[in-house]
Formats: structure tokens, C-alpha cells, sequence
């Protein structure tokens, strides 16, 4: 006998106090175990996830555009039906990696960040330019790092605070 048992989600993504429409994976995009779901304009969402408890989910929005990880607590309020409300905060951290002081942009160098509930790192766009939405408030560790066929060059380890509702940068 193979017992399933599946719980019908429903629960609503935010990112701060507004409603945000987003790609969710419950699980991480390339889990074991990844459930693909997209809240709408609203920030509601629904589906099926094979378990309640804790999840890492994988969030991607493109307005505004950004991409993370985080964690929530699905809640099974019987044996059929369970719910989560995911408050992403209000977060932040912008700027651009530059060469040296002329200015000169680091396109496409690893920017790293190191907060208290995990690491990141995206990479930078043509203009050495990066974005991060939704970090958790307090303390972020960042560096930067480039390799091309010229060398490899490491940044030295900033460290910023990040606020709720607060825009922070440009840095560079």
C-alpha cells in the first residue's frame, strides 16, 4: 500500500505590505522535491505540495525583478488543506562593481552577499550593476569577484545594514 497524502495550498506572497506576483518552487527550483507555483497580481497562490513543515522556496518576480531564497512554515489545518502567508521584507541593496577608480564597470563579476539566514550571489549585468530585493533586515556581508581570461580579481568584504522599507545604494 502507498499512502500519499497531498495537501491542497493556498496561501499569499507579499513583499513588504504590498501583494507581489511571483514564480514560487517550493522545495528550490532544482529540489528533489520542487513544486512550481505562481501567485497572481494579489499575491495569492494555490496548489498541491505533498507535505506540510518547513520549505525552502526559490522566488522569482520580474516587477520589480529580482530573484532569492527563502524559507516559510507550511501549516496543515486538517489533513487536506494547509496554508503559508510569505512576507518577503521590504529590502533593498543596489549598486554597481567597478575595476578601479577610473570607474571602469565589472560586467558580469559574482557579487556575494552573506546575511544571517543564508548566502547569495548573483551576477552583475553589462554595467557591473546588480539588485537585491527582499533581504532580511540587519547586517549584510558583500564582495565581488571577476574572472576573465585577463585574471581573477576579489573585492575586499563590505559590510552594510539593511533596513525594513529602506532603499540602500548605490554602492560600488
Amino acid at each position: 500500500t502507498i499512502d500519499l497524502k497531498l495537501l491542497t495550498l493556498r496561501g499569499t506572497l507579499k513583499l513588504g505590505k504590498e501583494p507581489l506576483a511571483a514564480k514560487l518552487w517550493f522545495g528550490g527550483r532544482f529540489g528533489g522535491s520542487s513544486v512550481e507555483l505562481e501567485s497572481d497580481s494579489d499575491g495569492k497562490f494555490h496548489g498541491v505540495l505533498p507535505k506540510d513543515g518547513w520549505w525552502p522556496i526559490d522566488v522569482e518576480s520580474s516587477s520589480p525583478s529580482f530573484k532569492l531564497r527563502t524559507k516559510a512554515k507550511v501549516e496543515a489545518l486538517d489533513h487536506e488543506r494547509a496554508s503559508v502567508d510569505i512576507v518577503l521584507p521590504a529590502t533593498h541593496f543596489f549598486g554597481r562593481v567597478i575595476m578601479d577608480d577610473t570607474g571602469r564597470p565589472a560586467a558580469h563579476a559574482d557579487v556575494g552577499l552573506s546575511t544571517d539566514e543564508g548566502d547569495m550571489s548573483q551576477r552583475t549585468d553589462e554595467t557591473g550593476s546588480f539588485e537585491y530585493r527582499g533581504l532580511p533586515a540587519g547586517t549584510v556581508y558583500a564582495a565581488a569577484d571577476l574572472s576573465t581570461g585577463q585574471g581573477e580579481w576579489t573585492s575586499d568584504r563590505a559590510v552594510f545594514t539593511v533596513g525594513e522599507g529602506q532603499d540602500l545604494g548605490p554602492v560600488e
